[in-house]
């Protein structure tokens, strides 16, 4: 989201042989054809399909314009003590590569399937009901954090909205404040140790540090959640932490596959797990002075 085109553009202009640009998209929250457009600017891209794509770790690559070709001498000059393996690129670029020596790994590629087939799967849910989805949950979403007394949505100021990486960058990740109560009552901000501590009973089973509540939020502090973990934003007074509701590519998977006559209704049971969750947030703040020492 920044710098923006314009001024990385008016950066390599200034030394267009001296000046390397290469975009972090490690995330995949950006719309494909954005990316597309960076390379063909000349500009490198690194991706992973282990984040929105949803597959496993260390699933990483680097995508590289045309024009770079002319390196490739160079870069394979730079590999031949063993850094990096020929089978780990593209053909044209492999050619000039020192070749491995002993067995080929295929522990990377494999590592790409789920990550190429859930991709492949987006694909085939349209962009109108990408946008609708993305929409009405995110819509129900923030609607359910402004109502809260313990949740409170962080506002994304127009300068970071106009630098935009199309619909899903701008979309896909909703973070929020969570406000404990304290011993007089009032609801204070949770700060990095107190937020990652109410990050981790969301993931738990945290009914028997409140048995005296009533049988239906014992029930809900008993489901387990996972959403995006705490991250600490700004600095001395302005400084917060927040936690993130991250959407990624399978809950389009799932919701617009869902077959027909059916997407509404997995739409609903999306929606429904956010509300848990949060409801599950709710209790442990209205109780985080019961709950600090734990």
């Amino acid at each position: 989201s920044a710098p923006s085109d314009a001024a990385v553009a008016a950066l390599v202009a200034m030394a267009p042989e001296r000046v390397d640009v290469v975009v972090d998209s490690c995330q995949m929250r950006v719309d494909f054809p954005v990316l597309g457009g960076k390379l063909r600017q000349g500009w490198m891209v690194q991706m992973s399909g282990s984040k929105s794509l949803t597959g496993p770790p260390f699933s990483g690559a680097l995508l590289l314009p045309v024009g770079l070709r002319s390196r490739r001498r160079g870069v394979a000059a730079l590999m031949r003590p063993g850094i990096g393996y020929a089978e780990d690129w593209s053909a044209d670029w492999s050619q000039l590569l020192a070749p491995t020596e002993g067995d080929i790994g295929f522990g990377a590629p494999f590592r790409w399937l789920p990550a190429i087939l859930e991709t492949w799967l987006l694909l085939h849910v349209p962009d109108a009901l990408r946008s609708y989805m993305l929409e009405r949950f995110r819509r129900e979403t923030t609607a359910r954090l402004r109502d809260s007394r313990w949740l409170k949505p962080l506002e994304i100021g127009s300068s970071l909205a106009e630098a935009s990486g199309g619909f899903l960058a701008d979309h896909s990740i909703v973070s929020f404040q969570v406000y404990g109560q304290t011993a007089d009552g009032a609801p204070r901000p949770l700060e990095s140790d107190a937020s990652r501590k109410i990050f981790e009973m969301l993931n738990q089973d945290v009914a028997g540090l409140l048995p005296d509540l009533d049988a239906a939020s014992r029930a809900v502090l008993r489901q387990e959640f996972h959403i995006g973990q705490p991250v600490e934003l700004g600095s001395g007074p302005d400084k917060r932490t927040v936690l993130r509701l991250v959407i990624g590519v399978r809950f389009f998977t799932i919701v617009g596959l869902a077959g027909p006559g059916s997407i509404a209704a997995a739409l609903e049971s999306e929606i429904s797990d956010m509300t848990r969750a949060f409801d599950k947030l709710e209790i442990l703040a209205e109780n985080w002075g019961r709950l600090a020492g734990n």
